[in-house]
């Protein structure tokens, strides 16, 4: 668990000296956490979790499908690429976290207001499991999450227009063909340039607390299908995990969708995919813990949306108060998680070992 420690204090002290210092002063430790970040889950071990060695197998014998089925049709191409490389399993681990991460670094490198934050909520960030707990073991999701992140830079550009919008969409279909669960974001496509008052938005997200904080919709059980799709509203506990995390995202969606839309890099579709992640975790709590998985495909814009807002509000009291809520918060669930990590008996990434151990 001390890696883990050690890897949140670094980045404990970023956020804490940025502002304090210049870029680039913190450019070289912000490029050693990097790597930090991204090593952990490049040299895990086989047993980092109970779907790694399902992976492995998989990847060293792909006739034979994922736990003996089929998985999706760019995962399978993706998996057999990397075998005309090397069948070594060690570096099957490590070419997919590469793949999996660099996308989300090239997107907040790009965009990020503040390079610290972002890299602060990449790694604490998520709704049951923190966000970069995923890359441990979810290989297929966290891919594709890589493939949404070179989506969203698409969106993100200045010079958006037809042809960014058409890659945009490219890169979310092969997303969806790698983890079908990024499918749900293609639908945001379809809301071109919805204005939405920041009453309407606070009628919204006040409506999604009401009904995910009830069980009206907990009609949707009876499309319970076994091991495909888990609906079960007594796992999400008895306020629900999804419910507490909505809570700094609920008040950060308010402040950043109420903006003017030109502080930011074409940021209508930044705030629209950040809305309708807030939007769905908040409906979780009435339908399904595994909706969680749904809800990671919009996180990558909220690790951009979130610094924003602190970048460019104006620097007050309330805002800098508002900001400490947040890293504590995160913190608070980053140790909480730790510990429940190391409660799993089936496969966890606590205590950390390499592969090489």
């Amino acid at each position: 668990m001390q890696v883990y420690i050690i890897l949140f204090i670094c980045l404990l002290i970023l956020v804490l000296l940025d502002g304090k210092c210049k870029q680039s002063t913190l450019r070289i430790p912000l490029l050693f956490v990097a790597i930090f970040i991204i090593a952990l889950p490049a040299l895990r071990c086989s047993t980092s979790s109970a779907d790694t060695l399902s992976y492995i197998y998989h990847f060293q014998y792909p006739d034979r499908g994922y736990n003996g089925e089929k998985t999706e049709p760019l995962y399978e191409l993706f998996v057999r690429l990397l075998g005309v490389v090397s069948k070594d399993w060690r570096f099957f681990i490590t070419a997919e976290t590469i793949v999996a991460i660099l996308p989300v670094f090239f997107l907040i490198y790009k965009y990020s207001k503040n390079l610290s934050f972002s890299l602060y909520l990449f790694t604490t960030f998520g709704p049951v499991i923190f966000f970069y707990l995923m890359y441990f073991g979810n290989i297929r999701q966290t891919v594709s999450l890589g493939f949404i992140c070179l989506s969203q830079y698409y969106l993100m550009q200045k010079n958006y227009g037809k042809m960014n919008k058409i890659k945009s969409i490219l890169f979310w279909v092969m997303a969806s063909f790698i983890h079908t669960s990024s499918f749900i974001g293609i639908l945001c496509f379809f809301i071109d340039r919805v204005k939405l008052k920041r009453k309407q938005i606070i009628y919204i997200i006040v409506g999604a607390v009401v009904l995910g904080g009830s069980n009206v919709l907990s009609f949707f059980s009876f499309l319970n299908a076994g091991d495909t799709f888990y609906f079960n509203t007594a796992d999400l506990g008895a306020t629900g995990s999804s419910f507490t995390l909505a809570f700094p995202l609920l008040c950060s969606s308010i402040m950043v969708l109420s903006r003017p839309v030109e502080e930011f890099n074409n940021s209508f579709w930044m705030k629209m995919f950040f809305f309708m992640g807030v939007l769905l975790m908040l409906f979780s709590n009435s339908i399904a813990n595994n909706i969680d998985r749904f809800v990671l495909v919009f996180f990558p814009s909220a690790i951009i949306a979130i610094p924003a807002y602190f970048k460019n509000a104006k620097t007050s009291i309330y805002t800098r108060l508002f900001c400490y809520a947040i890293i504590i918060f995160y913190a608070n669930r980053f140790f909480v998680n730790l510990a429940m990590q190391m409660l799993n008996v089936a496969g966890s990434p606590v205590p950390y070992t390499t592969y090489f151990d």
